[in-house]
């Protein structure tokens, strides 16, 4: 069966991100009999590209790779969903007898309220290495599919149904193989000068699914489907040799939420890249809590240049909060260990967590005015985010409903935030993290243009937001109509 899988993501305000997820599936549905090809939406301006492609290839079915339904800001009101509905639309224009089917992590953290807003045919919510080759199989035979671990589905009354996910299927099988050559070139030639020391496209490993930690407020887990998958060191080690020798990018990255946790893991692979000699420009997310003497000398004797830092906050009382497994002590030594071994950090901090107040934030902004100061020849950075993107399955979700500041039947597809009401709802808490991130070389805190005080900007996004649920209650009001 032929598949044309097709990368909906185009954001590009940060640095992009290579679809490696559309990539790997590629491959392993090449290596079981189907034939499967690519098409990204990144670099597109309309879909004469995809059109084309369409008639190309003349695909049997068409699989959208969902990366990003907003940009997890709640500064800055994105709401992707009407665009993947017209990429259906027009898959459905140009080849309207062949399925189509929605994947990828953001449409497995609401699958149900993308699979109705879209009307696509299928879709498999979690790790899809197990699941869409049988799809693909029994759609070709014509047989019963709607028992396929992961599945999502109409049933015959219109209701949407979600198969769990078999977390059998979740672990990573030697076919778990990437088809690089199937990556848009324009990945790498695209620079980009923003909020980040990386310029450019970084090529993308998959070290594990999930994490071992229990933060509030992370997906890591629900998107894998798992708690804790590790990929076997040596099977890494072969997908970094081979994106090296294919000679395209220009550095990678690990895309796990942690790259050092469980920092055994992490050593085993920065031991085997050690002994193979390979030193190559890489980076990746890095909790404090796993931060030891030996991984890092390893890191940067193979070419890491970059951690970006799971920081937080700057006090313990938050951090406790957030059930993270380090202190401000840790955090601090975690950076003095970085720095002194040539490798920059960039601090992700987040504003507003639950019991947060003036004297919390101004324990974070302290600490990271000592370490990273106002001064351009500083190589590390402090990236801010206000609020919590909330998503079901995480305890930060369940405080936010007890709390009253959602309700526990509203929509997650509408970018629904947590932020503490001190923080939130108090002017002087807005003022002082204005007056404390302003201006500043290495800090990055978007809110709009020169002239809006963050505070009018909450007010105005916050009006922004109300107006997007409202027209998307109205869209799934139709919808649901449509299907009964």
């Amino acid at each position: 069966m032929k598949i044309l899988f097709i990368s909906t993501n185009q954001e590009k305000g940060f640095r992009p991100a290579l679809p490696i997820g559309m990539v790997t599936l590629a491959g392993i549905l090449n290596d079981s009999g189907h034939e499967a090809r690519c098409f990204d939406l990144c670099f597109e301006r309309d879909f004469r590209g995809l059109i084309q492609a369409i008639r190309d290839f003349d695909p049997d079915a068409l699989g959208l790779s969902i990366r990003n339904i907003d940009d997890l800001s709640f500064l800055e009101p994105v709401f992707n969903l009407p665009f993947f509905r017209k990429v259906v639309e027009c898959c459905r224009t140009h080849k309207p007898n062949s399925p189509v089917i929605l994947g990828g992590p953001g449409f497995t953290l609401v699958p149900e309220e993308i699979f109705r807003y879209t009307k696509a045919d299928f879709g498999i919510r979690g790790p899809a290495e197990a699941s869409l080759p049988v799809l693909l199989d029994r759609l070709e035979q014509g047989l019963i599919c709607t028992d396929i671990p992961g599945l999502v589905y109409f049933d015959p009354g219109g209701s949407v149904v979600a198969n769990p996910v078999k977390t059998d299927d979740v672990a990573f099988s030697p076919r778990h193989h990437p088809d690089r050559t199937q990556y848009d070139g324009r990945y790498f030639r695209f620079r980009f000068k923003g909020p980040t020391p990386v310029e450019v496209a970084a090529d993308v490993v998959v070290a594990k699914r999930g994490c071992p930690q229990s933060c509030i407020y992370c997906v890591n887990s629900i998107v894998a489907g798992a708690r804790l998958t590790c990929k076997p060191p040596n099977q890494t080690l072969e997908e970094i040799e081979d994106l090296i020798g294919l000679g395209r990018a220009n550095r990678f990255e690990f895309g796990d939420g942690a790259f050092n946790m469980p920092p055994g893991h992490a050593l085993e692979i920065c031991r085997e890249m050690a002994a193979r000699r390979i030193y190559f420009p890489w980076n990746c997310m890095f909790s404090p809590g796993g931060a030891h003497p030996e991984l890092l000398d390893l890191m940067a004797a193979t070419g890491c240049d970059l951690l970006e830092m799971g920081s937080e906050a700057g006090s313990d009382k938050i951090l406790r909060t957030l059930k993270k497994n380090f202190t401000v002590k840790d955090l601090s030594e975690a950076h003095r260990m970085a720095d002194e071994r040539g490798i920059r950090v960039e601090h992700c901090i987040f504003l507003g967590s639950p019991g947060e107040t003036k004297d919390t934030l101004t324990e974070t902004f302290d600490l990271m005015d000592e370490l990273v100061p106002d001064d351009r020849n500083t190589p590390h950075r402090v990236y801010i985010t206000l609020g919590y993107r909330l998503f079901k399955g995480t305890l930060l979700y369940d405080m936010a409903v007890a709390e009253g500041k959602i309700p526990a039947n509203g929509h997650l597809a509408v970018p629904k935030y947590y932020i503490a009401d001190d923080v939130l709802k108090d002017e002087s808490a807005l003022n002082l993290i204005q007056t404390r991130v302003t201006g500043k070389e290495n800090w990055y805190l978007w809110w709009g243009l020169p002239n809006t005080s963050l505070r009018d900007r909450v007010t105005q996004v916050m009006e922004q937001y109300l107006k997007i649920d409202e027209l998307f209650s109205l869209a799934m009001g139709k919808t649901a109509e449509e299907k009964t």
